[in-house]
């Protein structure tokens, strides 16, 4: 199994309180990796590691490596590097625009202007996010005024218009219902046949449903990483067991 990101001894503090400590992992490529652990534990705080957006918060200090594809990050442009790994957050976050227009803004300030090369783009990932039959016949209609899981579909095609090699999502269901998060799980199924997916979850059964490979995080500290069906039948450390029984969360 290739590794597509390698992290080595990771520590990120916030104003000289760490929120994650020497945390070592390896992802693999064209996987989903589930980040799970209690509010707190750093989940999210690990996915703004990886793109470097932790580097832009005032008084956040980061020590560490991570590589992208054999890469040190921090010898990447902070607009490649943001090209490269996408990050989706937890509430949908669709630009004031229309449909057309949220799904074409990176490509254009990447470069493309051909407007067939466009629209073929803006058909492609609208459909791998299963939403372009639900928008196809009115693409310039406002984005803001798609349902909850038809933005976040929107947002994750929209991250998918620069051909990311890593896609960050971070509680992309947390605040949809069961049929879009339906949408989103099987999108994502689709989705690892080409890009690599790290995703942050408090949905245990959602992680034990879709994902590869399943990280365990517990007050800022790496507890255990293994494949999803070990890590849930026999997982080696207390507070993974005590975790995944409900005892706490």
């Amino acid at each position: 199994m290739d590794t597509i990101l390698k992290i080595n001894h990771l520590t990120t503090a916030y104003d000289g309180r760490a929120a994650l400590e020497d945390i070592s992992l390896e992802i693999p490529a064209r996987r989903i990796t589930a980040i799970l652990g209690p509010s707190g534990c750093g989940k999210s705080t690990l996915l703004h590691s990886i793109n470097g957006m932790v580097e832009e918060v005032p008084n956040a200090k980061v020590t560490g490596e991570i590589f992208l594809n054999g890469q040190n990050i921090r010898k990447i442009p902070t607009e490649e590097l943001r090209r490269r790994i996408g990050l989706v957050f937890q509430i949908p976050a669709p630009f004031p625009f229309s449909i057309y227009k949220n799904m074409t803004y990176a490509p254009i300030y990447y470069g493309i202007k051909d407007k067939k090369k466009l629209d073929e783009l803006v058909k492609e990932k609208l459909q791998l996010a299963g939403l372009y039959e639900e928008v196809k016949d009115d693409l310039n209609r406002s984005a803001g005024k798609l349902s909850g899981g038809q933005q976040q579909r929107l947002c994750i095609a929209r991250a998918l218009t620069v051909e990311p090699e890593v896609l960050l999502l971070d509680e992309p269901c947390s605040a949809l219902d069961v049929k879009s998060t339906a949408a989103i799980e099987n999108m994502l199924l689709e989705l690892k046949k080409s890009y690599t997916i790290v995703l942050v979850t408090h949905n245990i059964q959602q992680a034990k449903r879709i994902s590869d490979r399943a990280v365990f995080l517990y007050n800022g500290r790496l507890i255990e990483a293994a494949d999803t069906g070990q890590l849930f039948a026999s997982p080696k450390a207390e507070e993974t067991r005590d975790f995944l029984s409900g005892n706490f969360g």
